[in-house]
């Protein structure tokens, strides 16, 4: 048994600050947890009187035990989220959803930073806010921030071009931007208004609204009429958002309250966030509770994972049940913002009330997401039953791979692929493909085949590509179901189901079958596959859409040596088109900031 083998190893473990990993026969990692004396941490793995039933599996399925030593217990509390992060594990506390949850960002990296909406990695020298699980709330929030603070939005690619053309975007017309792009935009203001968005979403509200107000004097009393109206407005709706945050508590602290709701495999936490005392929103985040842990395991593992992208920290963290290594935490997370934060297991009191409304919301937040999960996974079972009947499969399709091509005319050609998990998109299995146009004229049957072939041959050394699919689906006819099928051949996996699905009639084609087969119009196995293929095309648009911007940004400046990124923009800025630049002569390019010899390079290309 496996346990033996690790009892074995566990007296070799040093008894210093460090990070564990239980591991299984094949290396991959099952758990990763830290420890500020190792070896008797992961000795009480093996106390039969303690063991919980997460603890079990573990030690039932692990075959070694790895370990890293560190400096200190804040060393090796980075290392642990860091390895979590990286792996993630499957009995490590994680986030149910597939992918990261939003966030607001100021790119501070770029000459005329923009604030957006992202799901991005973080980044250095950029300021993210969050974060949020309501996406669609966030990017109201941001439309509504950009009537206070106007700051550009747009990507670089919009914000040169409008440079190039001397136009700002519309975004400039209804003042949600000052236009950097055309030159209309104030460095200091600009800066000014950076410095103001950072606080209101830090929520020092009250602080910004004084300082609006005392920008609108200013602007008084020089008579800026217009100036002191623009002001004006700003701090009405600043105002406004303001005064309908509930006050709870009159410490002016910045806290952050956590509730949490636990059932067997699932669990919730509601974050509280409080800021100058008070309640400016609330979230709550859904959690895997692999194989069952408990409430202090599973709420630490959570606050862990929570602050580790984290740029903005409160005065204070409320808990409702004492975190493991609550100290070893507050350290790490004092070193992250420079200043002390505190956290906080009150027994009574105000703050005592604020963790149970956390709790209660937390609790309130998991019923109605069991209710829905339900209502969906039913309504997810019939569809894929549907599937299996009308396309004569062996079981339900549990994982359905679907292909689409984006291109236009041949050029910037794409191919998605995306997977979709029991009826659930499984995003972090998405994969998406440059086409190659190995066998001859570039067309969508050739690039189907293509994409289908190149994803099957890597299935023999790619782990990513392992998992064999119930189910593919490709967009278009018979003659994409002709490629698919060739493909299929080639790569030896003639067992493999596939469909192609036609846009124009919502046909499904199989093989071996002379007509299409036709799903009632409110049949959810039709709705089914129209998501999903419909999914696959969002996700080959995307990408198309990237790599073609990526090109549209090459200029014909860019094919003579000795012309750069700093160099096109000069001629940009005094020529005002790649026509005018082309038109001028050697002199006109020297007085434009060309050496001589670049200029008659620059001639003898043009």
């Amino acid at each position: 048994m496996a346990n033996l083998s690790l009892d074995k190893e566990v007296k070799h473990i040093p008894n210093k600050p460090g990070v564990y990993l239980f591991k299984n026969i094949r290396g991959s990692i099952l758990y990763v947890g830290k420890a500020k004396a190792l070896n008797k941490r992961v000795r009480s793995y093996f106390n039969k009187n303690q063991a919980q039933p997460k603890v079990m599996q573990i030690i039932a399925q692990s075959d070694l035990i790895d370990y890293y030593v560190t400096s200190t217990e804040v060393e090796a509390l980075v290392l642990e989220a860091n390895l979590i992060k990286q792996y993630r594990p499957k009995y490590n506390v994680s986030y149910r959803d597939d992918k990261t949850y939003p966030y607001l960002v100021i790119c501070l990296d770029e000459e005329w930073p923009r604030v957006r909406y992202t799901r991005e990695k973080h980044r250095d020298k950029r300021r993210y806010f969050g974060p949020y699980t309501n996406a669609r709330a966030l990017k109201e929030t941001l439309d509504t921030l950009l009537k206070i603070f106007p700051l550009r939005t747009c990507s670089s690619t919009v914000f040169a071009r409008a440079a190039n053309m001397n136009q700002p975007c519309l975004y400039f017309h209804i003042n949600r931007c000052p236009g950097p792009c055309v030159g209309r935009a104030d460095v200091n203001e600009y800066g000014r208004t950076l410095e103001l968005i950072s606080a209101f979403l830090e929520g020092r509200q009250e602080q910004v609204i004084a300082d609006l107000s005392r920008e609108m004097s200013a602007a008084s009393d020089k008579l800026e009429f217009e100036r002191a109206l623009f002001f004006r407005d700003r701090l009405r709706t600043a105002t406004q958002i303001t005064e309908k945050q509930r006050v709870t508590s009159d410490n002016r602290l910045n806290q952050d309250v956590f509730g949490l709701a636990l059932e067997p495999d699932i669990g919730c936490i509601q974050w509280l966030k409080i800021r100058a005392g008070k309640l400016i929103g609330s979230e709550d985040f859904i959690i895997n509770q692999a194989g069952g842990m408990g409430e202090v395991e599973g709420l630490t593992g959570f606050i862990k994972q929570f602050y580790d992208d984290m740029s903005v920290f409160p005065d204070e963290i409320v808990v409702p049940a004492q975190l493991e290594e609550s100290g070893a935490i507050a350290d790490w997370l004092s070193e992250k913002r420079g200043r002390k934060v505190k956290i906080t297991l009150p027994n009574r009191g105000l703050k005592r009330r604020l963790a149970d409304m956390a709790v209660e919301n937390a609790e309130h937040s998991l019923t109605r997401y069991k209710l829905r999960f339900d209502y969906e996974s039913k309504r997810l079972k019939t569809a894929l039953t549907e599937l299996r009947k009308s396309l004569k499969l062996k079981s339900d399709p549990a994982v359905i791979e679907c292909y689409d091509i984006s291109n236009i005319s041949g050029t910037n050609a794409v191919g998605s692929m995306i997977v979709f998990l029991n009826g659930q998109p499984a995003r972090s299995s998405y994969r998406r493909f440059k086409i190659r146009f190995r066998d001859g004229r570039p067309n969508d049957v050739g690039m189907i085949k293509e994409v289908l072939g190149r994803r099957l041959r890597r299935a023999v050394d790619d782990p990513k590509f392992a998992t064999t699919p119930d189910l593919i689906i490709v967009d278009g006819g018979k003659p994409q179901l002709g490629a698919a099928l060739a493909a299929i051949k080639e790569a030896g996996e003639e067992g493999l189901a596939v469909a192609a699905l036609a846009k124009k009639n919502e046909e499904l084609f199989v093989p071996d079958r002379p007509g299409a087969i036709v799903l009632p119009k409110d049949s959810q196995g039709l709705y089914l596959v129209k998501r999903i293929r419909d999914e696959a095309h969002r996700f080959a648009l995307a990408y198309h859409r990237q790599i073609r911007s990526k090109t549209m940004k090459h200029s014909s400046l860019d094919d003579v040596p000795g012309i750069g990124p700093k160099r096109r923009q000069l001629l940009v800025k005094k020529f005002g088109s790649l026509k005018k630049i082309k038109a001028a002569s050697e002199s006109e390019l020297v007085a434009a900031g060309l050496p001589r010899d670049l200029a008659k390079r620059f001639k003898a290309t043009f």
